[in-house]
């Protein structure tokens, strides 16, 4: 996106700012929305066990490569999910 948006600065605009603020602009609120924003709601809503995330990711990276490693987590949460619905609850 960012070499899109660059492309487009420099088909459109005239001197560096202004081709260069459209791709920054991009960069800096993606950062702030990975690396604040999505952790900060998630860490709140979903509580899974580190141990089983590392060995979640060494499972399915074993099994499948890379590919693998992508669906580790979320394969993860849907049994949570679905161990948590069938399963009763202490409390």
């Amino acid at each position: 996106m960012a070499l899109i948006l660059t492309g487009v600065g420099l088909a459109t605009a005239e001197g560096t700012l202004a081709i260069l603020t459209p791709p920054l602009a991009y960069l800096g609120l993606n950062l702030l929305e990975a690396q604040f924003i999505t952790p900060a709601v998630l860490g709140r809503t979903m509580t899974l066990n580190p141990f089983l995330v590392l060995v979640s990711i060494a499972s399915w990276i074993w099994l499948w490569g890379p590919t693998g490693g992508f669906i580790a987590v979320p394969s993860l949460l849907v049994l949570g999910a679905i161990l948590s619905n069938i399963l009763p609850h202490e409390g």
